[in-house]
């Protein structure tokens, strides 16, 4: 299956694009393990705050804990240090004083296990 390409004949690329994959499925055993082993945490604004302060760049936003959340969107700061949720406009701040595993307000991050049994 062919790519279309633009009116220039080059190429689609896709790099720089944030949020869902946009290549072919593959099925790399290697690269889901590596994934497997360095799990992207969920958060969950149940208490409807304005922002939120996290301890990583990259995270999942599920809006408030089921059955009130909303698509589970992959947000990535980049350098930016900042993201706008686009489902529920939770403001997300990357603060380096916060462990990966810490939030402010507390209580934000849902455990993989909890959420996901």
């Amino acid at each position: 299956m062919e790519r279309a390409a633009p009116r220039d004949g080059q190429p689609l690329s896709f790099q720089g694009v944030r949020g869902y994959g946009c290549g072919p499925i593959r099925n790399d055993r290697s690269k889901a393990d590596a994934m497997s082993k360095s799990a992207v945490p969920h958060l969950a604004n149940d208490q409807g705050v304005e922002k939120i302060f996290i301890g990583v760049r990259e995270l999942n936003c599920m809006g408030a804990r089921a059955p009130f959340d909303h698509p589970h969107v992959y947000l990535d700061m980049g350098d930016d240090g900042q993201i706008l949720c686009p489902y529920c406009s939770t403001l997300y701040i990357y603060d380096p004083r916060l462990a990966p595993d810490q939030s402010d307000p507390m209580g934000c991050l849902v455990s993989l296990v909890e959420d996901f049994t």
